[in-house]
């Protein structure tokens, strides 16, 4: 029905102050089409914010594609918001692809 990874943030803007890392991250995210709008997707979302929890982290990232207004809304439903952090991927190394992606979090514990 779906797959998801998770693990510390690689991203380079953690908080400073910190003297552990406090930022994991939701690095994949997948629901079958087929099984969409059938709670598989509040599940799976749950069991890596649990994951993230058991793993010692208090706060959690998800970098969505900027177009991908369902999965916005889907974790806007649940509790996540932008930061305001933007990147593009290169998506074959020779810059004729690029995707704009945004980057959601929520605080866990």
């Amino acid at each position: 029905m779906g797959f998801a990874a998770t693990g510390p943030s690689d991203d380079p803007d953690p908080d400073p102050d910190a003297d552990v890392v406090a930022d994991g991250a939701i690095t994949v995210f997948h629901v079958d089409p087929d099984h969409a709008r059938a709670g598989h997707g509040s599940r799976l979302l749950q069991a890596c914010v649990d994951t993230l929890v058991a793993d010692g982290f208090s706060r959690a990232s998800f970098w969505i594609f900027s177009a991908d207004d369902i999965l916005r809304r889907f974790l806007a439903d649940a509790g996540w918001a932008p930061d305001g952090a933007h990147r593009e991927l290169d998506l074959y190394g020779d810059a004729a692809v690029r995707m704009k992606q945004a980057r959601l979090h929520t605080a866990i514990q």
